[in-house]
């Protein structure tokens, strides 16, 4: 009887895995990264860019809820803000 292989979860996810990932369609995601909501992408090669599902995590837990916060408004947390947070925390 052979040990089984180990089972990771994928830590980069491609850009139709990160839309799922967070319950959206693609082009809801590309807006999401356009406007700052989302992360931007990590490049692997010259071609080949995948979102760090870590970032999403904290990315998606900055959205708001829904009567929380207008989506149009500057008051809510972008990704910018969520990562000059997260980093500062480090400090």
């Amino acid at each position: 009887m052979s040990n089984p292989a180990p089972i990771f979860a994928k830590r980069g996810l491609n850009r139709l895995e990160s839309a799922v990932y967070v319950g959206c369609s693609p082009g809801l995601f590309d807006d999401m990264v356009a406007d700052d909501r989302m992360p931007q992408p990590r490049q692997l090669s010259e071609r080949r860019f995948v979102w760090d599902r870590f970032e999403l995590d904290r990315a998606f837990e900055a959205l708001p809820y829904k009567n929380e916060n207008s989506l149009g408004d500057d008051e809510g947390d972008d990704w910018k803000d969520v990562e000059e947070r997260d980093s500062g925390a480090d400090s």
